[in-house]
């Protein structure tokens, strides 16, 4: 049998891999099953991040009382498999969005109790190096999910749900398998190190301003998700799209599906998410330095910009990587200062799941809207000054708060 450990990171790649592999097939099923717009995936979209946001924040109390968290954690994978395979049958839009978004809202059952399991780890040392493993893993399962997720679809419509239900019963079984955090770590150790506690202590101070940059991430990321693929849908469809910048585009791009084209580039932005997790857990130089969420949330923002001034799928490659390390940046950076008050992980991690739950749903919410009324161009320009302006809020936030830490952060 593999550690807990390789258990879980196993179960974290296999889920995060049917995510990837529903999501990235959900916006294309709304364009060609109900006549959806960008604003019409933008919004369901939002309201199933939502959902699930605002759950967390209630789990994560209950898991934190609950004798058998991963238990619980196992029946909200089992359960977002089987309502996400009841949705595809439906014919009407709004119950086939009652079963999407429920369906990923059960899983604030499960990535609270997954992150609170590895934060219970006293050595802060091993507690980041398997945290970039699983993080690691997982990334890894988006980047898998999304490219098979777009050449699932262009198979056949049905396929990605079927194989997000099948995929969750294996992710399922192996958390169900995981020991109780109480067998898994000896607690006094991280007691009697004042040390570690006194260097944990330091990222009180950036927590909120972490929990923000994570929440600004995750809107970018799902703008590419729910929104910029129906540019890439309308370029395939009017045979826009190019390389580079030739004349007439080749063989290969001109067949090419939409969903293969934009499935591509996600896996792209998902690699370079695994990249920064392996390079945020391999060093310390980060560690309570906000410059360096400043500066790849700064790139993100320009490669923003860029996205709605191209039509070559070169240079929205590249864009894609720059948001996917801005998301792998934020998102592991927040986690990990989630730690910094172990007794308090269950009730942190929740809200940092909320803040992906609350930027998964601002940003492709506004940004579909905007698109629908103003058009891209104009809704590209405006949401990288929108990160200018949460970049710079961030900072103020930093400067404020203590560096011993505030009551305030202590939810």
């Amino acid at each position: 049998m593999f550690s807990p450990h390789i258990r879980l990171s196993l179960a974290a790649a296999l889920l995060d891999a049917a995510l990837l592999i529903g999501m990235t097939a959900f916006p294309f099923h709304m364009y060609d099953s109900f006549a959806g717009t960008a604003q019409t995936s933008g919004v369901i979209g939002g309201i199933q991040a939502t959902i699930y946001g605002i759950v967390c924040l209630f789990t994560g109390r209950f898991l934190a009382r609950s004798l058998h968290p991963m238990r619980w954690g196992a029946f909200g994978i089992l359960a977002c498999g089987t309502l996400f395979l009841l949705a595809y049958p439906q014919k009407d839009l709004a119950l086939f969005s009652v079963f999407y978004c429920t369906s990923i809202g059960m899983l604030s059952l499960t990535w609270p109790a997954l992150h609170s399991w590895l934060g219970a780890d006293p050595d802060p040392d091993n507690r980041g190096k398997n945290m970039a493993r699983f993080n690691m893993a997982w990334s890894a399962g988006l980047a898998v999910g999304s490219l098979a997720g777009g050449f699932i679809y262009s198979v056949h419509p049905a396929l990605p749900f079927m194989c997000y239900f099948a995929i969750c019963i294996l992710s399922s079984l192996l958390v169900f398998s995981l020991p109780e955090e109480g067998k898994m770590y000896d607690q006094s150790v991280r007691a009697e190190n004042t040390e570690d506690a006194a260097y944990d202590l330091r990222g009180e101070r950036l927590l909120l301003s972490a929990w923000i940059a994570n929440g600004l991430a995750m809107a970018l990321a799902g703008i590419t998700r729910l929104v910029f693929t129906k540019h890439i849908d309308d370029l395939v469809k009017a045979g826009q799209l190019r390389v580079l910048f030739e004349e007439t585009p080749p063989a290969l791009l001109s067949n090419a599906t939409a969903s293969q084209v934009y499935a591509i580039m996600a896996f792209g932005l998902c690699l370079a998410n695994a990249v920064a997790f392996f390079i945020m857990g391999s060093t310390r130089a980060w560690h309570h330095r906000l410059d360096v969420l400043v500066i790849v949330q700064c790139i993100a923002g320009a490669a923003v910009f860029v996205l709605g001034n191209t039509q070559s799928v070169v240079i929205m490659a590249i864009a894609f990587l720059a948001i996917g390390v801005a998301n792998g940046a934020a998102f592991f950076a927040a986690v990990y200062y989630c730690m910094s008050n172990v007794k308090k992980r269950h009730a942190r991690t929740s809200i940092n799941e909320f803040a992906v739950g609350a930027g998964s749903a601002l940003g492709p919410i506004i940004a579909g809207v905007m698109m629908q009324q103003a058009g891209l161009h104009l809704t590209f320009v405006v949401i990288p000054v929108i990160v200018a302006g949460v970049v710079l809020l961030q900072c103020v936030l930093a400067a404020r708060t203590p560096h011993t830490g505030d009551a305030t952060l202590n939810t």
